[in-house]
C-alpha cells in the first residue's frame, strides 16, 4: 500500500491542467462533432439502455464540451427529445496517452480517442462515433 500512494501521486500530478501534454491532447478534441453511429450502427440507432438517438453533436473548447442530442424513448410513439449535457475533459491515464477521459453532468464517463477526423466515445452507453465537421 506504501509503495502505491507515489503511484497515485504522481497520476494525480500527470493529470494536472496545467500539463501540456494534456493540453495538447484536450485541443485535438476542440471544435464540432457530429455523431455518425451507435455500436457500428448508423443512425438512428439504439443505445445500451435502448433510447434510440436520433442524432448528436459535441462541440468541444478549452477543455469543456457541451453535447446535443435528439433522442426517443424506447418504443414510445411519442415527440423526441433533445438533451443538453456538458462536462470536461480530463487526463484520465498515466500520461495521458492516447486517450483522454470525458465527464458528463451526470457523472457519466467515457474514454474517448481522436484518431484524424473521428472522435470515438466508449462508455457505459456504448461505443459512440463521432466525425469533425
Amino acid at each position: 500500500m506504501k509503495r502505491l500512494v507515489p503511484l497515485l501521486l504522481a497520476a494525480l500530478i500527470a493529470c494536472d491542467g496545467s500539463d501540456p501534454t494534456l493540453a495538447s491532447l484536450a485541443k485535438s478534441v476542440d471544435g464540432t462533432w457530429i455523431l455518425q453511429s451507435v455500436d457500428a450502427s448508423p443512425l438512428p440507432a439504439p443505445d445500451s439502455t435502448g433510447t434510440e438517438i436520433l442524432g448528436s453533436s459535441l462541440v468541444a473548447g478549452d477543455g469543456a464540451f457541451t453535447l446535443t442530442s435528439v433522442v426517443r424513448a424506447p418504443g414510445s410513439g411519442t415527440a423526441p427529445e433533445t438533451l443538453v449535457e456538458s462536462g470536461g475533459v480530463y487526463c484520465g491515464h498515466v500520461g495521458c496517452r492516447p486517450q483522454l477521459l470525458v465527464v458528463h453532468d451526470t457523472n457519466v464517463n467515457f474514454d474517448a480517442l481522436v484518431d484524424g477526423a473521428t472522435l470515438t466515445l466508449t462508455g457505459a452507453h456504448g461505443v459512440l462515433t463521432f466525425h469533425r465537421q
